[in-house]
């Protein structure tokens, strides 16, 4: 469907609910907002900020102006790491190392790989030495995608439960994957990582992206709660560095047109 006929669908639905009057500016926009996750605690949900006067703003979010509403058609998770080794400063996360800083779309081992970026585990299995994809960093992150994430506008609850399994999208390509068969010497009791991808393939524009059904509608100066709730309290935090977990909304933005439904 064409933006044009997306506008005008929604338009009308929101004109007839009130939500709008129907003359407002609409325009194709996104919002990106993030959570840092490395706290010295286990978490047990993740609340996202979404307007401009919530606390500060880091260099890749794009809030909702006060003045202004958004309705949400497709979201996407992306989990990022900066800071540390992973862009060679201190623990803490600076504008710069964000602005670098790749969009995961899975907990990819040696992306998060315990205390910074490097290598997961060696297995030795009947004499052969194999990968073992799996790290206590990664395997925390792994949780956020069996968690849920829940929307709700003005005391209106407009999402209950969307699983967040939707989010996780796993590459073909993936990173330190090995290029070629030479690559990988069990006999000699090596693995050779530079013969490997050096990032995961990035498949298409909408990589990472899920439908939003039904779209729901962001309030600028109204009460906006999106939350994802983990199965269980787990630390999401990575070593020497700084782990954040964004949320990418796109859909349409009209101007001037918040105000309070409550």
């Amino acid at each position: 469907m064409q933006n044009e006929q997306v506008i005008a669908r929604i338009r009308q639905r929101l004109t007839e609910k009130g939500v709008i009057k129907g003359n407002e500016i609409a325009t194709q926009g996104y919002l990106r907002t993030g959570v840092n996750v490395q706290t010295a605690t286990a978490l047990n949900s993740l609340s996202f900020p979404i307007l401009t006067n919530q606390g500060t703003i880091r260099a890749t979010e794009r809030r909702l102006d006060v003045t202004d509403m958004f309705t949400v058609t497709h979201w996407a998770m992306y989990l990022v790491k900066a800071g540390g080794n992973a862009a060679g400063g201190g623990v803490v996360a600076t504008d710069t190392e964000l602005s670098q800083a790749r969009n995961n779309t899975y907990p990819n081992p040696y992306v998060f790989a315990t205390a910074a970026p490097g290598l997961p585990t060696f297995l030795t299995n009947n004499g052969a030495t194999a990968l073992l994809p799996v790290t206590a960093e990664s395997q925390n992150m792994y949780s956020l995608y069996n968690g849920f994430m829940s929307v709700t506008v003005d005391r209106e609850v407009i999402i209950d439960s969307y699983d967040c399994m939707r989010f996780l999208r796993v590459p073909i390509e993936q990173q330190q994957q090995a290029t070629a068969a030479a690559a990988i010497a069990p006999a000699a009791g090596t693995i050779a990582m530079a013969a490997g991808h050096t990032y995961d393939a990035w498949e298409g524009a909408n990589f990472g992206f899920s439908d939003v059904d039904p779209n729901f509608t962001l309030n600028g100066i109204g009460q906006n709660n999106i939350v994802l709730t983990l199965p269980a309290p787990v630390s999401l935090a990575g070593g020497l560095s700084t782990n954040f977990v964004f949320l990418t909304m796109r859909g349409i933005r009209w101007q001037n047109a918040s105000k309070l439904n409550a």
